[in-house]
This record gives structure tokens, C-alpha cells and sequence, in this order.
């Protein structure tokens, strides 16, 4: 159980969402201590503490809160995995090779809603239905950023070939009102 006086636990909650865990292995990434993030300006400048000038404001150029989130993870333990790190190198390689693709892949990026904050809040049974409604868009706009990521070839390839959840999107178009209303017992 969650510790009962969590600011965001309205009541006790259990981890029964969770369905494993992934062990920390500080052999996986480079351990960057407090220190050493201040000092390298890492999310926050020295001087004011501002995170403008910091090397996240410069390289965050994310449309959604899940990439944001997810260079700001890479950033606070950079991976020390060789192949991991020429994956990620040879991904931004092929999207500044072809930069329509990064176009189409960011309009994409732009018509959804945040996936990951979306399925934990499903997960948690707390959402209403406008949350849903948001996550089925979301799920609908899946293809059209599955395509350009086709196209580059190579791990981002791989990453279009993920389940769509094409099943999950059918249920949820054919179960939820065009426009749900946030009230839990209505909006389908």
C-alpha cells in the first residue's frame, strides 16, 4: 500500500497496476551525483537556479510532455550501454537526414495527449471520461506517427512496429461519446 499521507492519495491504493519492475543498475548508467548535475548545469543554471540556460532548455525542443520527460530521464542517467548509445545516435542521425519525417512525426506527437500519465491514471481506476476520450484520441493518432518512423528505418522502425492497440482504439470509439462529459457517471 501507498503511504497513507501522500498528498495525492485520496484514499489507501494498492500497486495491483503495477506489473513488474525493472531493477536500477547503476552499472547501467552513469551516476551523476547533485553535485555534479548543478556544476554541469544539467536542469538548472548554477547562478539562479533558472532553468532557462540550462543544458535541458537547450536540447528540449519536444512537443509532447512524454519526450520532455524522456530526455530529461536520458539526461539524468546517461546510458553507459555502447549499443544503446549508437541506437540513439543513429536515430537522430536518420531524422536529420530526412527532416519531413521529424515534421510528420511532430505534427503527430502533437494531437496526442500524454499516454503515459493517461494509461497510470487508468491503471489507478482514477480517470473520468474525458481522460479517455483524450486517451483514445491519442491512440487514434498512433498510425499517423507510426508512418514516418517506418520510413527512417533502422531502431525507429522498430519502434512503429509496437502494437497500436487497435482493439483498445475499437472499445474505446465504439464504447465513449464524441465529447464525454467529466461527471463519472455519465459520458458513456
Amino acid at each position: 500500500h501507498l503511504r497513507p499521507e501522500a498528498p495525492d492519495v485520496v484514499k489507501p491504493a494498492t500497486l495491483e497496476h503495477v506489473q513488474r519492475l525493472i531493477p536500477y543498475e547503476p552499472t547501467d548508467a552513469l551516476v551523476l551525483d547533485a553535485a555534479a548535475r548543478l556544476h554541469l548545469e544539467l536542469f538548472v543554471t548554477q547562478g539562479e537556479a533558472k532553468r532557462q540556460g540550462s543544458l535541458l532548455h537547450t536540447l528540449d525542443d519536444a512537443v509532447s510532455s512524454m519526450g520532455g520527460r524522456c530526455i530529461a530521464r536520458w539526461l539524468a542517467y546517461p546510458s553507459r550501454d555502447r549499443t544503446t548509445i549508437t541506437a540513439r545516435h543513429d536515430a537522430v542521425a536518420a531524422l536529420l537526414a530526412q527532416p519531413t519525417h521529424i515534421d510528420e512525426a511532430r505534427t503527430a506527437l502533437r494531437n496526442m495527449s500524454d499516454i503515459e500519465r493517461l494509461a497510470g491514471r487508468v491503471s489507478l481506476g482514477r480517470v473520468h471520461a474525458k481522460e479517455v476520450a483524450a486517451l483514445r484520441n491519442s491512440l487514434a493518432a498512433v498510425p499517423a506517427l507510426m508512418k514516418p518512423l517506418a520510413a527512417l528505418g533502422g531502431r525507429l522502425a522498430e519502434l512503429a512496429a509496437v502494437d497500436a492497440q487497435t482493439e483498445l482504439l475499437a472499445h474505446l470509439q465504439e464504447a465513449l461519446l464524441d465529447e464525454p462529459s467529466t461527471d463519472l457517471n455519465s459520458g458513456r
